[in-house]
């Protein structure tokens, strides 16, 4: 139901903490991607990391550190031998997962 999100482009960022286990990009950074985002007239929905170790499920530093409630997360575990996607709307320090589809 409702307007169906496309994602026409991906926006990686780098580790700036070169860290297996944590990801922190610095605030000049994010608001540089953000604004080369704007100029090409897209809006971001949704901001994916990954989990190496653990089940694609948001972590409490997850939800602590998603600041704009207005963009969905993503995450994609690697803790099986198949990777696993998974799309979550972050909700007063819950969330809740989302449908997505890859075609």
């Amino acid at each position: 139901m409702g307007t169906p999100y496309q994602i026409n482009s991906i926006w990686p960022m780098k580790n700036e903490i070169n860290s297996p286990n944590r990801f922190f990009v610095s605030k000049p950074i994010v608001e540089e991607t953000i604004d080369k985002v704007k100029s090409l007239k897209q809006d971001i929905i949704a901001i994916y990391h990954s989990h190496p170790s653990t089940l694609a499920i948001p972590s409490r530093i997850d939800i602590i550190n998603h600041l704009d409630k207005s963009v969905d997360m993503v995450i994609i575990s690697f803790k099986e031998n198949d990777p696993i996607m998974k799309w979550y709307r972050i909700i007063g320090g819950t969330y809740k997962e989302r449908p997505f589809l890859i075609i």
